[in-house]
């Protein structure tokens, strides 16, 4: 990244720093979610499909599985709210 974005070193470091925050941050969420601080509702299996798909069927059914875990989840973000 450097050597193309010379001019902007605090972007290169951003870019660099990037992965270590998000594990960060994910640890962070994890262990809020662990305390019971916070509800956590996420895919079930890792989602396959590029922030950039065009494919409308690859779409759709991301978002049928989203409404599915959504559904499954609606008890629980229940009683989280009414908590």
């Amino acid at each position: 990244y450097l050597s193309r974005y010379y001019r902007y070193p605090k972007f290169v470091k951003a870019l660099i720093d990037t992965p270590r925050m998000y594990d960060r941050q994910m640890n962070e969420i994890d262990a809020l979610q662990r305390t019971g601080r916070i509800l956590v509702i996420r895919p079930g299996r890792a989602v396959t499909v590029s922030r950039t798909e065009k494919d409308v069927r690859k779409l759709m059914a991301l978002y049928r599985e989203g409404r599915k875990t959504a559904d499954r989840a609606w008890g629980a973000l229940s009683r989280y709210l009414a908590s």
